[in-house]
């Protein structure tokens, strides 16, 4: 069963004679399918992946607070109800499992987990991916550690073999791993989970249906709209799979709950201590858009759900029911639901239920104007946009003919900004901000340039994936290579580093092609090959470098206008008035010889009680007199920009 199993799970991969392409592949199928309860974004899974060089043996690593996904450090601690549950996972294509991940993970996850140390005391070197994961962790456990209702650290070593058939020297080594971390938490449960071909077909098999049943107990109708009343414990299993929250129930409102503010007290409340009233009669109810609903006895089929109101409910009884999982609770909620296929009065309900109380902008923008605009817009041209995460992706859409608005804001700001650097760079939070939102999502630009922008995109990406570099091959490679190829493509095309909209606009997209991109592709890869990651593509500095070197090769004009271009995202760093004091107080604290380690300046500022950049000011201030070589990185130059070998 477990040699078919594998046959199988090979036949749905792509297929590849790259031993190395295999694994990346194999890696990137299996994090979808293990993650697909939790319904992540593919920006989301790919925030999670920390795959390459110094990953310590670990390629992803997901923290869910709570039951939201955490992807930035400046995320919102929540007041209460504490769940914390960490994914760490290791995927190797081998057709057996072995123990020398394992042994990778031992050292690594020691490291990672202990509260001991910070970043720059860890005794190996681990990629930015790793540091920035484990700077999540720290700051969660550094605010709520020791409030924790739950917290489960789950370990999972992904192969193509048969769990069945698994040694036992390798389980012990397993649980060797587990019993170290579980020493390092008295209030955490560690699972070290192996998954094989088996296992993988088994998550890919649970496809996610559109149709969902609840029972109810009595309900009214007037058209296509209904009012049911339903058991609390129906609505929960109604909104949950497995204990985890059906976040896809919730569209773009999924991060918006409020956690511990009064009205979330109150439903509470009224839940744990206030039975003998029932439920309804205390609460508005859920409102739900549906496509269609079919009523069978007292079970109501529901197609399509999106939960429009109710949210803060919703999680609130999740929650309850979490907490008390043999909880036969016989009170009852109102449910809502007007099935339409109407988008336009979807968008409208939507938008007025949830401004009825604190949202998030980013929640709503999914209902902004030029947001339906744009899919409209691309919707003719046979693109998907999923403005609401995952909408296209559950109804079985393929990955490849979708467009979402993360997406569109890279190429966006890689081919309109001319910043493929900061592209890279962006992270959907920047949706909540208007400033930034606005940058983008204009009203006042065409509509079909964003078509445009992203079938440029999308040929890129189908060229990066045929003519990917034999090592290294992931995701974070595509998002990387995808933006400085598509703006020094169209560069080349127009001859011209300064093209503009309306050049875009009568762009013939035949002439957007293989042969225009190859060049372009191997002339990256050689003025690259000397950066340490693909994290270096962010570095405007080195994408300059880049655009100058394909400008003198092929005499593309108006590179000075990339060079000297401004970034409307890039904050403006403060200018403190440093007194000699102050100076000399970071004299004392650096370390004796140079280069410093990495995180000296956070270490010092720390120590001093101020922000990090006064103290970068300060040793600025230090460098130029002449008292401190220039460092870069953990490179040294003296004022002449020359550098100093070691």
């Amino acid at each position: 069963m477990g040699k078919n199993d594998c046959i199988l799970l090979d036949n749905l991969l792509p297929q590849t004679d790259n031993v190395r392409d295999k694994g990346a592949i194999f890696e990137s199928f299996a994090l979808e399918q293990i993650m697909k309860d939790y319904d992540l974004s593919r920006e989301e899974l790919q925030n999670g992946i920390i795959d390459g060089k110094n990953d310590g043996g670990i390629d992803g690593i997901y923290i869910f607070l709570n039951g939201n996904l955490v992807t930035d450090i400046n995320f919102l601690i929540p007041k209460n109800m504490y769940d914390l549950s960490i994914y760490i996972i290791t995927s190797k294509h081998d057709s057996s499992f072995k123990q020398a991940p394992i042994d990778a993970m031992l050292g690594s996850l020691n490291e990672f987990l202990d509260l001991s140390k910070k970043n720059y005391d860890l005794s190996a070197e681990y990629n930015v991916e790793f540091l920035n994961q484990r700077s999540i962790f720290l700051k969660i456990c550094q605010n709520i550690l020791i409030y924790l209702d739950k917290f489960n650290i789950n370990i999972l070593y992904v192969s193509r073999g048969n769990t069945d058939e698994i040694s036992s020297n390798i389980f012990a080594r397993s649980e060797l791993l587990r019993k170290s971390i579980l020493s390092l938490f008295s209030n955490a449960n560690v699972f070290f989970k192996f998954v094989g071909s088996s296992e993988i077909l088994e998550f890919y098999r649970r496809k996610k249906s559109r149709k969902s049943n609840i029972n109810f107990l009595t309900y009214l109708s007037e058209g296509d709209s209904y009012i049911f009343l339903v058991k609390l414990n129906e609505y929960y299993n109604f909104i949950s799979d497995n204990g985890i929250l059906k976040r896809y129930f919730f569209d773009s409102n999924v991060r918006a709950y409020m956690g511990d503010n009064r009205v979330n007290r109150d439903i509470s409340e009224t839940l744990k201590n206030k039975k003998d009233i029932n439920f309804w009669n205390m609460n508005n109810g859920i409102t739900i858009l549906s496509d269609k609903v079919c009523i069978v006895g007292n079970n109501v089929q529901i197609e399509n759900v999106q939960i429009v109101n109710g949210l803060q409910t919703s999680e609130t009884i999740y929650n309850y029911f979490k907490s008390n999982e043999n909880n036969e609770d016989s009170r009852s909620i109102m449910v809502k639901v007007l099935a339409t296929n109407n988008k336009e009065l979807k968008d409208n309900i939507i938008k007025s239920t949830n401004n009825q109380t604190s949202v998030e902008i980013s929640a709503l923008r999914a209902t902004d104007k030029i947001q339906r605009d744009i899919e409209e817009r691309l919707s003719s041209e046979n693109l998907y946009y999923e403005r609401r995460t995952n909408y296209y992706f559950n109804m079985g859409v393929d990955y490849k003919d979708i467009v979402t608005p993360l997406y569109l804001a890279y190429a966006y700001t890689s081919l309109i900004l001319k910043l493929p650097y900061q592209a890279i760079k962006l992270k959907s939070r920047f949706m909540s901000d208007e400033k930034k939102y606005r940058i983008i999502f204009s009203d006042e630009i065409n509509l079909d340039l964003w078509p445009i922008l992203a079938k440029v995109f999308k040929k890129t990406d189908l060229f990066l994936e045929k003519n990917k570099i034999t090592t290294n091959f992931s995701e974070k490679y595509l998002r990387s290579y995808r933006p400085v190829l598509s703006f020094l493509s169209l560069s080349k095309l127009f001859n011209n580093f300064n093209f503009n909209e309306n050049d875009l606009l009568r762009l013939d997209l035949n002439d957007y092609n293989d042969e225009l991109m190859f060049d372009l592709f191997n002339d990256i890869n050689n003025l690259s090959c000397n950066w340490n990651s693909f994290n270096s593509f962010k570095n405007k500095k080195n994408i300059n470098s880049i655009c100058i070197k394909v400008s003198e090769k092929y005499n593309i004009p108006n590179i000075e206008s990339i060079i000297d271009r401004n970034n409307p995202f890039q904050k403006e760093i403060p200018k403190y008035n440093l007194d000699e004091e102050f100076i000399d107080k970071v004299r004392k604290l650096l370390p004796q010889q140079q280069p410093w380690p990495v995180g000296t300046h956070s270490r010092i500022a720390k120590e001093l009680g101020v922000f990090t950049p006064k103290v970068s000011q300060a040793i600025h201030e230090l460098e130029n007199r002449g008292e401190y070589y220039i460092q870069k990185g953990q490179k040294l130059y003296d004022k002449d920009g020359n550098e100093i070998l070691s």
